[in-house]
């Protein structure tokens, strides 16, 4: 469930947004989102479909209307706390209106090129190099890839070298965390680096 921070979150922002709503404060949409939660908590949804309260309390009477819910006093935000905290809908408000707003920040409009731009003459008349993944799928301008000579061998060679590689197998039930934390508790040999293959 959501933490008291959370709920109070979701209040102030709610409050804020009835401020700024127009029409009767009962119809105004931070009200009617609301009463939503409400009426969810005390099993009374529109189609007629009934949903436990989320603490197994089907008393509304303490949840006022948000028009007249004070932030300020703690009974009042107690109650939100203790009937709200639980609900999906409350949940799922708090990430799309605040936490994913904030952690997910992006611009509406992105400058952006794909490498074929970048090392054709669409950008640039003089290209000096190209940057990327050894393959022939290089962009048209760019001509063809020419591999150095021995290369490829040098690092089948390095690979299959036991004085170099080893491998260690792991149990069946092995996990991202559990990976992560045999290779930073290693002690023989132990680990310098986390190389991505991919």
């Amino acid at each position: 469930g959501l933490r008291m921070q959370d709920i109070k979150a979701v209040v102030a922002q709610l409050k804020r947004d009835l401020l700024f709503e127009t029409g009767p404060k009962e119809m105004r949409p931070s009200t009617v989102k609301f009463q939503s939660w409400i009426d969810k908590v005390a099993g009374k949804q529109k189609a007629g479909r009934q949903m436990p309260n989320a603490d197994g309390d089907d008393d509304e009477a303490k949840l006022v209307p948000l028009p007249l819910l004070q932030p300020s006093d703690p009974i009042q935000m107690e109650t939100v706390f203790t009937k709200l905290r639980k609900l999906p809908s409350v949940i799922t408000h708090l990430l799309t209106a605040q936490v994913f707003p904030a952690c997910m920040y992006h611009q509406t409009t992105k400058l952006s090129a794909s490498g074929q731009e970048l090392a054709g003459d669409i950008l640039f008349e003089t290209r000096l190099g190209f940057s990327g993944t050894t393959s022939s799928l290089l962009p048209l301008d760019a001509g063809q890839c020419h591999y150095e000579q021995g290369t490829d061998g040098k690092l089948i060679n390095v690979l299959c070298d036991p004085d170099v590689m080893s491998v260690s197998f792991k149990d069946s039930g092995w996990t991202v965390k559990s990976l992560l934390r045999d290779i930073a508790t290693a002690k023989a040999p132990g680990f310098h680096a986390l190389i991505d293959t991919g």
